[in-house]
């Protein structure tokens, strides 16, 4: 095998890996399920962190959408993101009313996004 197929081979892997976790994030089965006192559901969650600076716009732009997020900073809930195996923030979720995780974002969210992340904010108001 000559040089050129063993990086053409090694690319081909690494293309297959990022795209399994690119989908792992995101499909339904990978779904996780919040604590039940973390609730009520459904809901919206941003986990974020004093000292990331791409939380604050994140934050800004779900306020600017009009939806209803409650956030969680890492220092005064690590033993949540522990759990919850929060790996990167921004983290946004939506949260259906069993506590399932349905949506989620990492960073700055899409317009599409955040029609989806809207239907978890317009619930948790209807449900109150």
């Amino acid at each position: 095998m000559s040089d050129l197929q063993r990086l053409a081979v090694l690319a081909g892997v690494a293309l297959a890996a990022a795209a399994v976790g690119y989908l792992a994030k995101r499909l339904p089965g990978f779904a996780k399920t919040i604590p039940p006192e973390v609730g009520p559901f459904p809901a919206v969650f941003l986990f974020g962190s004093a000292t990331c600076a791409s939380c604050q716009p994140v934050a800004a732009r779900l306020r600017e959408e009009r939806l209803r997020v409650r956030t969680f900073e890492w220092e005064a809930h690590p033993e949540l993101f522990e759990q919850l195996d929060v790996a990167e923030v921004p983290w946004t979720i939506g949260v259906d009313d069993r506590g399932r995780v349905a949506v989620q974002v990492h960073g700055m969210p899409s317009a599409r996004e955040v029609i989806r992340l809207r239907r978890f904010s317009e619930l948790h108001e209807s449900a109150e």
